[in-house]
């Protein structure tokens, strides 16, 4: 902590509030020794900090009008043109700055100003246009007027439009570059202009004083090394204020955050009323803070609230003139500071408050450390489309400037609506006659308008809740109104539908043997087996279990392959009463033992072959093969059975996140609330068959075993040597004719690398079912293009829950994939009876298109899981949404959010997020945006950690049929479409990524880093091309480094935006050819650079003789500098 923060901590309330005022007013008022001295402006000067930023952004995006300044002014009444050209012209000669152009000097831009000449007034005149569609007319000018660019070099960098309405009624359009002049800048000319014009039009000469100094002696002095030291204390404050700040403020956004995007924006307006902005200000009055930080302290407690994270830069402008002489001046001096403030979850407003107001008068202590120049200091990570160090704003300005009223005429500023963002969110606020004022100005490219006007209705709600009780934790504020809260808890799901839950699943299968006895219920490689002899097979084996004391809760472990005899004896369990454990003949031993130790069965029911893998168990072995004579001797008749729906159905057995089996329990009830809506959503229609192969560890192997078979159709079981034989599978379902199958994506996309007629030969199946992993874009447009007339279904759930959510894909829904840039297909809404809920880490409810936690409400009481209490308690929660005693959620560890029209998108998992320099990557958004790409089959992506910390990210990718991954091919093509952080540092190409039994991929035996032979990641890459030792010598002059590895980014060796113009300029002479600023920002590495290059030239030629001319450049030292600057001055 600082001395000053020190200090400032024994002070009163009152005391602090003076020292707040006594501060701001000596920002004003408080003069130097020295004034800036006048000095000459002729030939090339030097651009202040600010201007060559500006200067940077525009040789980023040449004659682009982001930033464009713009101001509209209605003139009412009788008006002199004569007049108002002359006060144009004579501000124009007053103040230099809008006489001004820009040029580069070898890379270093410079400022010249020309002589004194009147400025051309445009004349438009929209007197003969219909009224009715006069103000369009007038409106669709200001709009064109509004985006023509300026050119920095030709200028002039001020224009002015006059559109005549009718005699007593014009518009002036006065467009002017950033470069030149800010919003004080405009100020000023309005109000010279009211001045001017009033003298003018009486015939008297200017009432206004020649002003002492001009913009370009501000530009000298603020460069002049008496500053620096000034300059350089400050900068030093910054540098350790933001140290390990977060790049961005990470509200979630209805489009993904792109590398580079574009600059588009609305704004939302909106207004918090007399009586709540009367209450903001007594607040602050009494708390001995300034509306500013009040206001500020609201805002960031509802960023971190949206965007869940706890560090939070804002961003605020400063109108930068420090002293008295500047304040009259026309030109670029507006600031802005990165605010940091620690937004805890648990602590009180009035807490918040206190440490945005120390951060707040502590950085405008320091206003005059230079933005551009703390760019540097800092190095944040840099990106074409986003700004350095913060992306959100806060400023609250002045009340709107009244109309002017002049003899005769009237003058009033017009509110142009902004098409622009330079901002993601960019929230201004003014005082007004009807209270606090503002609006939210959002970049389109990210927001939709509906998720802007949420947001500031949430940030009135924030505000009127915080002030009026500021000892609440922030944490525990209400986000959502009433309206919103309702519609993302009950609204989005209302999933109620009856269905008969007193009917088991054995009472279901027999009503259907009764009326189909003689078709096929099951077919295998080796049998097929009709509804009569199932049903007598399964009823004699359920009085065999009977009698060995199988009944109502009681445990059967099951180690089969999948076959005829599964659904047998499936079958028989349940009218047995018993419960279906099943045993994964590929589970290891030590897994078979702990399942039977937990669930302690008193029989287990397998085969000969396969009772050899069992450890020792004291339950009584069924060997069906072997054991079957036995059977013979029981009834065929249905066993009378007690089972209730909330009686256990089965024990399901997953691999676990941690390797180590959990054993689910689930009643009855769940399963036939599964079974029933996917007969209403998707009714078997006569002679369908099913395919049966998922392995029995899988929740869905469930619905393939009985969905099909009790409406009467043919279930196909496909066995383990099938399943793995891709070319086997496909030829089972064609000759089977299968209308109905369940998968992974990732076995469709290898069914569709593998058979390029799958379409064709499998034209018999109707509707494809996809759960377990992402469904990608890609991968459902691949599937359309095959399947025009099937219908392809994601479903999201767990084992714990069965199915949770579906969506059918179609082709709107994929068009609406791409033009959002979803990672993969949303999995839509919930199944009957069930509720989803997206909760924050304070289980409160979030809104649309908030990330949250993943909960279910489930349609029966949750068992958990089987011997492991603790488990359970951390999964199956309070519910905290209905409040009802003894009700619980299932937390499933995924993160989703709810998308405008309440579908859902999974994102990631919530201990599958990790952070890369500060941000935080979704590992599952990286291998979705991977798995895009043609030449990859399947891919893994981990966090690459070194010392504890997550230094990055590695991919280990398995090539598709084309062939070996170009790994650096392959990471650029991640870098076009993604931010850097989520670009995998490290690529490692595997055959095949090692997997549970489950399917999964097991993490943990992904090769180790340290033991692969990456050669860019092991030790220094040299520049080897004459390409890349050209781009390296640059490097090394420009930056003052050493040796640079091929692979190091520019930024990361301390380059910034000035530092790349002079790389600009020296490679446009080395490689006799232009070389945009945009280029150079894509490609911040000497090897992508050189290639970029080198592209369509003959490269030995060319390069030797550039080779040459930087030689020649670097022997002639310091003197092509000098003669540019007499060049440049000569013009």
């Amino acid at each position: 902590m600082s001395d000053t923060t020190q200090r400032f901590e024994t002070l009163s309330p009152q005391r602090r509030a003076l020292l707040e005022k006594l501060l701001k007013e000596k920002g004003k008022s408080a003069q130097p020794p020295a004034s800036i001295p006048r000095g000459e402006t002729i030939g090339p000067q030097p651009l202040s900090h600010a201007q060559e930023r500006m200067w940077f952004l525009d040789q980023l995006e040449p004659g682009s009008p982001f930033y464009n300044m713009f101001q509209a002014v209605s003139l009412k009444g009788r008006l002199d043109v004569g007049a108002l050209e002359q006060a144009l012209s004579e501000i124009v000669r007053r103040h230099e700055a809008l006489r001004t152009t820009f040029a580069n000097d070898e890379g270093q831009p410079v400022q010249i100003t020309s002589a004194a000449s009147s400025l051309r007034l445009e004349a438009i005149d929209l007197a003969s246009v219909p009224e009715a569609e006069r103000a369009d007319a007038a409106q669709d000018h200001i709009r064109k007027e509004a985006a023509k660019p300026f050119d920095l070099v030709r200028g002039p960098l001020l224009r002015a439009t006059l559109l005549r309405l009718a005699d007593d009624d014009h518009v002036l359009l006065l467009p002017v570059h950033h470069i030149v002049a800010d919003g004080w800048s405009l100020g000023v000319l309005i109000r010279e202009l009211a001045d001017l014009y009033e003298a003018f039009a009486a015939s008297r000469p200017s009432p206004l004083a020649d002003l002492a100094i001009q913009y370009a002696d501000y530009a000298r002095w603020q460069r002049g090394p008496e500053r620096q030291a000034r300059l350089d204390a400050q900068l030093d404050y910054w540098e350790q204020h933001l140290a390990g700040a977060p790049p961005l403020v990470e509200v979630p956004t209805d489009r993904p955050r792109h590398a580079a995007h574009g600059f588009g924006g609305a704004r939302q307006r909106f207004w918090l009323g007399r009586e709540l902005s009367d209450e903001v200000a007594a607040f602050a009055r009494g708390a001995g803070v300034s509306l500013f930080m009040t206001l500020l302290a609201c805002w960031k407690a509802q960023l971190a609230r949206e965007s869940g994270q706890s560090d939070i830069v804002v961003g605020t402008r400063t109108a930068g003139r420090v002293r008295a002489e500047l304040e009259g001046l026309i030109g670029l001096f507006v600031n802005v500071l990165a605010l940091r403030t620690e937004v805890a979850a648990g602590e009180s407003f009035r807490a918040l408050v206190g440490r945005v107001q120390r951060a707040a008068l502590e950085g405008f202590e320091r206003q005059e450390a230079p933005f551009e120049r703390l760019v540097q200091r800092v190095g944040p990570e840099r990106g074409a489309g986003r700004n350095p160090l913060f992306n959100v704003m806060f400023v609250l300005q002045n009340a709107p400037q009244p109309a002017i009223e002049l003899p005769e005429l009237s003058l009033s500023l017009l509110k142009v609506e902004s098409t622009t963002a330079k901002y993601d969110l960019d929230l201004t606020l003014w005082e007004s006659d009807e209270g606090l004022t503002g609006w939210l100005e959002y970049s389109t490219e990210l927001f939709d308008a509906a998720t802007a006007a949420r947001m500031t209705g949430r940030f009135q709600r924030f505000v009127e809740q915080l002030v009026r009780h500021p000892d609440v934790p922030v944490g525990e504020i209400e986000l959502l109104d009433e309206c919103e809260r309702r519609q993302v808890l009950v609204e989005c799901n209302e999933t109620a539908a009856e269905f008969p839950a007193e009917q088991p699943v054995h009472e279901l299968f027999a009503a259907q043997a009764a009326r189909t006895p003689d078709a096929v219920a099951v077919a295998d490689a080796r049998q097929q087996i009709s509804y009569r002899e199932l049903n007598r097979r399964a009823n004699r084996l359920a009085h065999h279990l009977r009698a060995r004391g199988v009944g109502p809760e009681v445990a059967v472990g099951v180690l089969l392959g999948r076959s005829v005899e599964t659904v047998l004896t499936l079958l028989a369990i349940y009218k047995a009463g018993g419960v279906y454990v099943p045993l994964d003949p590929n589970y290891p031993a030590s897994h078979l033992q702990l399942i039977l130790r937990q669930t302690r069965p008193p029989v287990v029911i397998t085969d000969a072959l396969l009772a050899e893998q069992l450890p020792e168990v004291e339950a009584s072995v069924i060997r069906l093969d072997a054991d079957w004579p036995e059977m013979m001797s029981h009834s065929m008749r249905e066993p009378r059975t007690c089972v209730g729906p909330d009686n256990l159905a089965y024990i399901m057995y997953t691999s676990g996140s941690t390797g180590q089996p959990k054993g689910v329990a689930v009643a009855h009830r769940q399963l036939l609330n599964r079974l029933h809506w996917m007969w209403r959503e998707f009714p078997f229609g006569e002679g369908e068959t099913l395919c049966q192969r998922t392995t029995a560890n899988f929740s869905v192997s469930m619905w393939e075993l009985l969905g099909g078979l009790l409406c009467g159709c043919r279930t196909v079981v496909v066995s383990d040597e099938q399943t793995k034989d891709t070319a086997q599978l496909i030829a089972a379902m064609e000759r089977h004719e299968v209308t109905r199958a369940v998968l992974v994506p990732s076995l469709l996309r290898t069914l569709l690398e593998v058979e390029p007629g799958l379409g064709r030969r499998l034209s018999s199946a109707r509707l494809w079912s996809v759960c377990g992993e992402p469904l990608s874009p890609e991968l459902a447009a691949r599937f359309a293009a095959q399947f025009s007339e099937a219908r392809l279904v994601n479903q999201y759930g767990a084992s714990e829950l069965n199915d949770v959510c579906f969506d059918e894909v179609d082709a709107e829904g994929l068009c609406e994939c791409e033009a959002r840039g979803y990672g993969s297909v949303p999995v839509g809404r919930p199944v009957s009876n069930l509720g989803v809920y997206l909760l924050d880490a304070m289980m409160c409810p979030v809104g649309f298109g908030h990330r949250g936690e993943i909960y279910v409400r489930s349609v029966s009481p949750a068992r958990g899981y089987v011997g492991q209490p603790e488990e359970t308690a951390e999964r199956f929660v309070p519910d905290a949404v209905s409040g009802a005693s003894g009700a619980r959620l299932y937390r499933t560890g995924d993160v989703g959010r709810r998308l405008a029209d309440g579908r859902i998108e999974v994102v990631g998992r919530a201990d599958e997020q990790v952070k890369v320099r500060g941000m935080r990557v979704e590992v599952k958004g990286v291998e979705a945006l991977l798995r895009a790409h043609e030449a990859v089959r399947d891919v893994a992506v981990a966090a690459r950690r070194e010392g504890g910390e997550v230094t990055g990210l590695v991919a280990y990718v398995v090539a598709g049929e084309q062939g070996a991954v170009g790994v650096r091919e392959l990471r650029e093509w991640v870098r076009g479409r993604a931010p850097e952080q989520m670009v995998p540092g490290v690529m490692v190409e595997v055959a095949e990524l090692p997997r549970l039994p489950n399917g999964k991929v097991d993490r943990r035996a992904l090769p180790d880093l340290m033991s692969v032979a990456f050669g860019e990641q092991k030790g220094f890459v040299a520049p080897q091309t004459l390409a890349e030792r050209t781009i390296a010598e640059v490097w090394q002059q420009v930056l003052g480094v050493g040796n640079v590895d091929v692979h190091h980014n520019f930024f990361e060796l301390g380059g910034h935006s000035l530092a790349l113009a002079r790389v600009q300029s020296k490679l446009q002479t080395a490689f006799n050819k232009s070389v945009s600023m945009i280029e150079l920002f894509k490609n911040p590495t000497i090897s992508a650079l050189a290639r970029h290059l080198s592209e369509g030239q003959a490269e030995d030629l060319t390069l030797q003789k550039a080779q040459e001319r930087v030689n020649k450049r670097r022997r002639a030292g310091n003197r092509q500098p000098q003669r540019a600057a007499e060049q440049v001055g000569g013009r």
